[in-house]
C-alpha cells in the first residue's frame, strides 16, 4: 500500500499562486514570502516560474517563452478555462 506523502507547509501558498496573484493582503503571504526559494524550486520542476514584489505586494506565475533553439523538450502551454 503506498503511504500518503505528508502536505508541504506552504501548499496553501502553491494553490493561491496557481488560482492568481497574491497580493500583500493575504493570509499567506507571509509564508509564501518565508518559504520563497521552497515554492521557486517547486513550480520550477513543471516550468512555471514565481514573480514577487515583496515590496509592491504582488506574487504571480509566469510560464516563460520556450527557447525557440532547443528542440530537446517538449513544450506544454498553461491555460486559462473560461466559464
Amino acid at each position: 500500500m503506498i503511504q500518503p506523502q505528508p502536505t508541504l507547509t506552504y501548499a496553501a501558498t502553491i494553490i493561491k499562486l496557481l488560482k492568481g496573484v497574491m497580493y500583500s493582503d493575504d493570509s499567506d503571504w507571509n509564508l509564501l514570502q518565508r518559504d520563497l526559494t521552497d515554492v521557486k524550486n517547486y513550480f520550477s520542476k513543471i516550468g512555471l516560474q514565481v514573480h514577487n514584489y515583496e515590496t509592491e505586494g504582488f506574487a504571480y506565475l509566469e510560464q516563460p517563452d520556450p527557447d525557440p533553439d532547443d528542440h530537446t523538450k517538449q513544450t506544454v502551454t498553461a491555460f486559462n478555462r473560461s466559464s
